[in-house]
């Protein structure tokens, strides 16, 4: 009983050693309590956030289910952004653009266009050795030409040489179809482009090699005969070498008659499309004149631009001449007999051309 006692007064009178022990543990047991609250927020905190996420979840998760489900019925187009556009997007852009230079160029100046580096490397190399394999018979052009002491021969179409550039995935053949895309209109025809194929080598012209290396081999000012009634043709010299002088001339649409000094020369246009060309003003009309490259050609509309090659003094000039025409076009029945220069097999007869008067 006294124990107890003393126990009961100890702990209502406690010491200051007691006293501050009792403190001690009254601030533990506060502490504790808060970090307990503190815990618990937690727990609620991290609980409350794992069932937002695992509605979201559900949520998108039904979103997707549904969104897969409605493509298997409609094709929902999405516009690319410009960043999204890969490299092959951004070429065929240029070449669309570069092509339309082109066709703008060769509209303008009534249906001629000189360029450079027409096929790529490996075609031009296929070009030149296909053409030294061709045990060729070259003859003297007939008396209907108007080219001078040149000479020739007819490509076979079963030659290495009409198989590349006749393919249509193609330097050449490309080129051609770029120029003509939507021109029909300017032809006057009753038929549209659309109504006819692609430009194609012609079935009825063959291709011609022509060699300038006699002296004054040349060809005087002409137009190229239209041999097709409802399309265009456009007609291709292609240069495989030239060290000589001659200088292929015509009189583009687009430039204006001088009444000033003839033969003035002009300065030599930097054009990429037109490089070493020269403009002269012979009998009051401006000339353009160049002196074709390897791997170069001169595209003409047949029937429109006016153009020749002036005399052979020294070196050698090779070329092949041909005709894009579209697929199913047809041939004019009184040109049949003038479509080359050269007899062979690839041809119908004799071609004449005429002279434009002016």
């Amino acid at each position: 009983m006294k124990t107890k006692l003393f126990i009961l007064v100890a702990m209502t009178t406690p010491t200051v050693g007691q006293h501050r022990h009792l403190l001690q543990l009254q601030h533990w047991w506060l502490a504790m309590r808060a970090n307990r609250r503190l815990v618990l927020l937690l727990q609620s905190s991290l609980l409350l956030l794992f069932l937002l996420s695992s509605t979201s979840s559900l949520h998108h998760h039904h979103i997707s289910a549904l969104t897969t489900h409605h493509s298997h019925h409609h094709y929902i187009p999405t516009t690319p952004s410009p960043t999204s556009l890969t490299a092959h997007n951004r070429a065929n852009t240029q070449t669309d653009w570069a092509q339309y230079s082109l066709r703008q160029t060769y509209k303008k100046a009534g249906g001629i266009l000189y360029k450079q580096s027409v096929l790529t490397p490996a075609e031009f190399t296929a070009v030149q050795m296909a053409i030294e394999q061709l045990n060729l018979k070259l003859t003297e052009e007939k008396e209907s030409s108007f080219a001078t002491n040149r000479i020739g021969a007819v490509i076979e179409k079963e030659s290495d040489v009409y198989k590349i550039l006749s393919c249509d995935e193609g330097s050449l053949c490309r080129l051609v179809n770029g120029l003509a895309h939507d021109d029909d209109d300017d032809d006057g025809s009753n038929e549209k482009e659309e109504d006819l194929g692609k430009m194609i080598l012609s079935p009825d012209i063959p291709i011609e090699i022509r060699i300038y290396e006699k002296a004054k081999a040349g060809m005087e000012w002409h137009v190229d005969d239209v041999i097709y009634q409802n399309t265009k043709q456009i007609e291709v010299v292609f240069t495989l070498e030239n060290t000589s002088d001659c200088c292929t001339m015509w009189r583009p649409h687009d430039q204006p008659i001088l009444a000033a000094i003839s033969t003035t020369t002009t300065s030599q246009q930097d054009d990429s499309i037109t490089s070493g060309r020269k403009q002269e003003n012979i009998n009051n009309f401006r000339v353009e004149s160049v002196q074709t490259t390897p791997n170069s050609a001169i595209l003409i509309k047949a029937g429109s631009v006016e153009h020749k090659v002036s005399s052979l003094s020294y070196g050698r000039r090779v070329i092949l001449k041909m005709a894009f025409v579209r697929e199913g076009a047809l041939m004019s029945d009184e040109m049949r007999n003038h479509v080359s220069h050269h007899n062979g097999s690839g041809s119908v007869g004799k071609r004449k051309r005429r002279k434009k008067k002016r």
